[in-house]
């Protein structure tokens, strides 16, 4: 799936809530001013309560042209008390005295409205466009009161996750690593919550392997304090006797000499050893670089290769074809090769053949060697090296491979084809 098309659920998850919120507040409006609102005014199960209003209203005016002591004309012409009474109008009828004598009020539907000066007709209406402005407002309130009941949940809830993401995050900003952050879904803030796990499970790999490099650092600068020692008491020890021991022969301080270059040997062995080994590091400023393949490692080999035929041992290198690049740092690997065929010059047999042998699929390369180890070893492993280069390899997107079976001894170099 995409990140585009992650980060685009919410958005749509919020247009969604949004559509069907809207639709439903609309949906209310319509019932309530399009349905409700003429049924109450219109329907004949409020007729009495709208003959109520309209005998109240009559009631009302009649009171207030009472105490202004208005006339017939006065009270047509007032306009003061619609101004005041909003929900209902009233329209005045003039009779004359004399039509008066002769009309029956129990035969027609208006109410005698007696002024100061003679009576008039009065016929009290309701004022529809007073209810149905209050009615339009209503029917607004409660629509707005729909939307907000659908949408604040929403929000309510991508405010609850939002904080508990905070909550979390303050936990492992505290220390508590072992806190596992849990987050389904799949919008953006899912998406968040997954890469912060991750990254809490990337700061829990990284601080585990920095504990056991100290640690291995810890063993291995233990491991060789203990074997310089050794060398180093016996290198004093043959340089006191030179420089103490009387009556000495030219053949004892000879073989003194001999035994103290050879003590110092050790020593700058498995100093170089040790040095090699804290040397690898992660190289910031060199960036891998893409190189032919075949060309590059067919150099490489070729000319350790010669180097063991020159010291006396059996090796031929092989033909490395195809036309691949390598991502790699060319002088780590320069690297890993010397270090590979010194080894081989140190502890293979020289009596039997050196095997080399190359392959690939179709995302790596190999290659491969096969020696006897010497049954007599002037220098003993202190088992730096190929921990070293395999930690250069890494670093170069490869693998180094090592084992011994009986007096066999198997090295197997892997690169990663750029593909």
């Amino acid at each position: 799936m995409s990140k585009m098309h992650i980060a685009s659920r919410m958005g749509v998850k919020f247009t969604t809530v949004s559509a069907v919120a809207l639709a439903v507040a609309f949906c209310v409006y319509l019932i309530l001013y399009e349905i409700v609102l003429p049924y109450f005014l219109s329907d004949e199960r409020f007729y009495e309560y709208w003959a109520g209003q309209e005998q109240k209203a009559i009631a009302d005016f009649q009171n207030y042209v009472t105490k202004k002591n208005l006339s017939r004309q006065a009270a047509i012409q007032d306009v003061e008390w619609e101004k005041e009474y909003r929900t209902m109008y009233i329209y005045l009828e003039e009779i004359t005295d004399e039509y008066m004598e002769y009309l029956d009020l129990s035969e027609i539907s208006g109410h005698e409205l007696l002024c100061s000066d003679g009576t008039l007709l009065a016929y009290a209406y309701s004022s529809y466009t007073y209810y149905e402005g209050v009615g339009r407002v209503v029917a607004l309130g409660f629509s707005v009161l729909c939307f907000f009941l659908i949408l604040l949940p929403y929000f309510y809830h991508i405010l609850h996750r939002i904080m508990r993401l905070s909550k979390e995050m303050e936990i492992l900003s505290g220390g508590d690593l072992s806190y596992r952050i849990c987050s389904p879904g799949r919008d953006e803030l899912a998406q968040l919550g997954r890469d912060i796990e991750e990254m809490r499970l990337s700061v829990l790999e990284q601080m585990e392997r920095e504990t056991e490099a100290v640690s291995a650092n810890n063993l291995l600068i233990t491991s060789l304090s203990h074997d310089l020692r050794t060398p180093l008491t016996k290198l004093m020890g043959y340089l006191e006797l030179l420089q103490y021991k009387k009556d000495q022969s030219d053949e004892e301080r000879r073989m003194y000499l001999q035994k103290t270059i050879e003590k110092a040997g050790q020593i700058r062995d498995m100093t170089d050893e040790m040095f090699q080994h804290f040397e690898v590091r992660p190289a910031e400023n060199q960036e891998l670089a893409p190189v032919s393949g075949a060309v590059f490692l067919g150099q490489l080999i070729s000319e350790q290769c010669w180097d063991l035929q020159a010291e006396g041992f059996n090796i031929q290198p092989p033909v490395m074809d195809g036309s691949y690049l390598l991502q790699v740092r060319v002088e780590d690997i320069k690297r890993v090769f010397d270090n590979v065929f010194s080894n081989l010059k140190k502890y293979a047999d020289p009596h039997s053949p050196i095997r080399i042998s190359t392959g690939q699929t179709e995302e790596e390369i190999w290659i491969s060697l096969e020696n006897h180890i010497r049954k007599s070893l002037g220098t003993e492993s202190r088992g730096i090296g190929v921990p070293t280069m395999q930690m250069l390899m890494a670093q170069n997107n490869g693998r180094l491979e090592a084992r011994q079976e009986a007096e066999v001894y198997y090295s197997t170099l892997w690169f990663q084809k750029l593909m």
